[in-house]
């Protein structure tokens, strides 16, 4: 609880507000999603499923609460910039508070599914290619606006869909991708396995 605490202390107030040197001033780093794991450990560990369950339209009424407020944000941000005000960070307070929030709604439904286990796996992938494959960003990126120019500026509705598509397909290939990494590389856990148990083993005598 200490280290979550501290941690949202230099990722919020010196990384998001005041933009400190070294610190997590974008959210846009492995270090932003060490912050969420650390999020999701404590939730883990300390909240109770039963603690969900009784909250559930808490969650919903403040996921809608907190993406008002961040609508809000991004409308003055078009008006007038505000110092300190930046709504299209990723460690934006109002961005973790709803993502938060929405999880946890869901996380208030009892469901397993197989499918939603092989995506998940394949997050940190997509966060890490987004973020560190500059060539490929770029090349999503002026594919977007080569596209928004042929639709046009008043089109919004066919550039947010075309937005949504471009989107969907990018994340589907990089699962597809890892998935295929994944079972590649199988075989090599399964050795590694058997060779760290037995000097375990070796050094347990």
């Amino acid at each position: 609880m200490i280290i979550l605490i501290l941690y949202t202390i230099m990722n919020e107030y010196f990384g998001y507000f005041w933009k400190t040197p070294y610190f997590n001033i974008d959210g846009f780093n492995a270090s932003q999603f060490v912050y969420l794991y650390l999020i999701g450990g404590y939730m883990k560990r300390f909240v109770s499923r039963e603690w969900i369950d009784r909250r559930r339209y808490g969650f919903i009424l403040t996921y809608i609460v907190c993406s008002a407020l961040y609508g809000g944000m991004v409308f003055l941000d078009g008006v007038h910039r505000v110092p300190h005000w930046d709504p299209w960070k990723y460690n934006n307070p109002l961005l973790i508070a709803s993502s938060v929030s929405f999880f946890l709604f869901f996380a208030s439904f009892h469901f397993k599914s197989k499918v939603v286990n092989t995506i998940a796996l394949s997050t940190f992938p997509i966060f890490l290619i987004q973020n560190y494959i500059n060539g490929l960003y770029k090349f999503v990126g002026n594919l977007f606006e080569s596209c928004c120019l042929y639709i046009g500026e008043n089109n919004v509705l066919i550039k947010s869909v075309f937005l949504i598509i471009l989107t969907l397909s990018f994340s589907i290939c990089v699962i597809i991708f890892d998935q295929l990494r994944i079972l590649l590389f199988r075989p090599i856990w399964k050795v590694y396995d058997v060779v760290d148990g037995k000097v375990k083993r070796c050094f347990s005598k």
